[in-house]
């Protein structure tokens, strides 16, 4: 054995408790505290989401009373077909060729695509669309093609792809 002296042995003393400190401070403790933390941070977001779902059980007889109605508007697609219709009439708005895509079938709702043809003034239109996209349709408008008449440029004929969400 290698004889040193007191003050040498203080410092080797000293130097092998500073690397063991550093390595179990990196090595143990430092990955320990991150994982505490990010289970702490996973907990309070968990606390968080049953807060707000238990808030929205408590008031889920209001929502639902509140917005049955948009809901039992369009249980059907003949529902929304007569929807449309009359907001072409009231319009003043032509319809033909109304072609409903078929069902697209979703976990929570369910999709109706319908394409027609419309014509009319730009202004009717407008008033058309906008009828349309507004609640309780709620449509989603996702193409449209119109064009002009030579002889009259407010007048329009088109193509509309309307999309309608059901829940």
């Amino acid at each position: 054995m290698i004889c040193l002296s007191k003050r040498e042995r203080r410092i080797l003393i000293l130097a092998i408790v500073l690397v063991f400190s550093a390595i179990s401070y990196n090595l143990i403790f430092e990955p320990w505290l991150h994982r505490w933390n990010e289970i702490n941070q996973q907990i309070y977001l968990k606390e968080a989401g049953f807060k707000k779902g238990i808030r929205l059980l408590e008031n889920s007889g209001n929502i639902v009373k509140k917005y049955s109605y948009y809901s039992s508007s369009f249980k059907d697609i003949s529902g929304l077909l007569n929807y449309i219709e009359a907001q072409a009439s009231a319009s003043d708005i032509k319809t033909a060729n109304i072609k409903p895509s078929p069902l697209l079938q979703a976990k929570f709702y369910k999709e109706y695509e319908i394409e027609l043809q419309v014509e009319g003034e730009a202004r009717d239109i407008q008033v058309f669309i906008y009828s349309l996209v507004k609640l309780p349709a709620g449509m989603c408008l996702k193409k449209f093609n119109f064009n002009g008449q030579p002889e009259d440029l407010a007048y329009l004929k088109g193509t509309l792809t309307l999309s309608a969400l059901i829940i």
